[in-house]
């Protein structure tokens, strides 16, 4: 008889959810597009957002775990005007039967929290880990979370749709547009500066990106905000892989933070130095218009200082304001990533 069990981090059985991984001894492992990297750490989706958490679930059929996801309850997370829950940390076995049955009792538990739309994969808000590739031709990048592709029929199978489309575009280290020079030539006019973050200062840095983010980010789909620890804990993690140069803050005449680019070496890639670009923003007020263009003219002509064959654009929105940074710096799409969700 099969059996569903709620857990949370602490319980004496969690090692059940946590330790579960589906059996890949098939195409998925054997798909030569994948690098070793990337399976050895395919765990990159197991953070818990411990504070949105209402509980995590594993199917057991056999006395064996073949499906695990978590649901969670983010407070501000609405969709179309909906209250939406998200299902993240979703690992399931080749079944559509099994994955049908679990997602159809998280749904049923959504629903009993209030939940109108229910959201995946998801660990709680857009600042935790989401969305599923769809394709696996090129090797996968460093932080690009690896997923099963059968993880998306078994959404589909379960009822849900396409709510978000994204994707990563590749090309080649582009700089020198003369336009772009000429705009940051006006911005200098005007008092802007451009610098490298300061990694002695890493903390004071982090509050300044901390406070742009919530002015730059708060239209963005899907965004929440989250608490200022949980910011700085996210980027003390990657602090050790920054190179200063490759990060690009802005500030207007008065020293505020009206930009950066976020960008770190693939140490993936062992066939070329390639840059990833992460994060871009800037402050929303007109006057800083093409200010992210310029960020990237500067930091593609530092790139190629540096000798950096090419420049990946991540998990781009494709209804994002960024995405013309994407068309004049990052070349063309070559993954894809999609976000499911369903109406309850």
């Amino acid at each position: 008889m099969n059996q569903i069990i709620h857990l949370r981090p602490g319980d004496k059985d969690f090692y059940l959810f946590e330790d579960f991984k589906p059996n890949l001894s098939d195409i998925e492992y054997l798909d030569k597009n994948l690098n070793s990297s990337a399976l050895a750490l395919y765990n990159s989706s197991d953070h818990i957002n411990i504070d949105f958490l209402v509980s995590c679930y594993v199917l057991i059929v056999h006395d064996k775990v073949v499906v695990r996801a978590a649901l969670y309850n983010n407070p501000l997370l609405t969709y179309d005007g909906r209250k939406a829950l998200c299902v993240g940390n979703y690992e399931a076995e080749a079944n559509n039967s099994y994955s049908n049955e679990l997602l159809a009792y998280i749904e049923g538990q959504a629903r009993a929290k209030g939940g109108e739309y229910l959201i995946g994969p998801m660990n709680g808000s857009t600042w935790d880990a989401y969305r599923f590739s769809t394709l696996h031709h090129h090797p996968s990048f460093l932080m690009e979370p690896w997923h099963p592709l059968y993880y998306n029929e078994q959404f589909i199978q379960a009822g849900y749709g396409i709510i978000g489309k994204y994707f990563s575009s590749i090309g080649g280290v582009n700089f020198g547009d003369e336009h772009l020079i000429a705009r940051e030539k006006e911005l200098l006019s005007q008092g802007v500066k451009f610098r490298s973050v300061n990694l002695d200062e890493f903390e004071s840095e982090l509050d300044a990106l901390y406070d742009l983010n919530e002015v730059a980010f708060k239209t963005n789909f899907l965004y929440t905000p989250i608490n200022r620890e949980a910011f700085k804990h996210k980027y003390r993690d990657v602090q050790k892989i920054i190179n200063p140069q490759l990060v690009i803050l802005a500030e207007d005449s008065d020293g505020n933070l009206i930009g950066y680019l976020f960008a770190v070496r693939d140490f993936w890639n062992t066939k070329e130095q390639s840059l990833i670009v992460k994060t871009a923003a800037r402050h929303p007020d007109k006057k800083w218009h093409g200010l992210g263009h310029v960020m990237g003219n500067i930091l593609c002509t530092r790139a190629n200082d540096l000798g950096y064959q090419s420049l990946v654009h991540a998990f781009m929105y494709e209804k994002g304001t960024s995405v013309g940074i994407t068309g004049d710096f990052a070349g063309k799409v070559y993954k894809n990533y999609a976000l499911y969700g369903k109406q309850l």
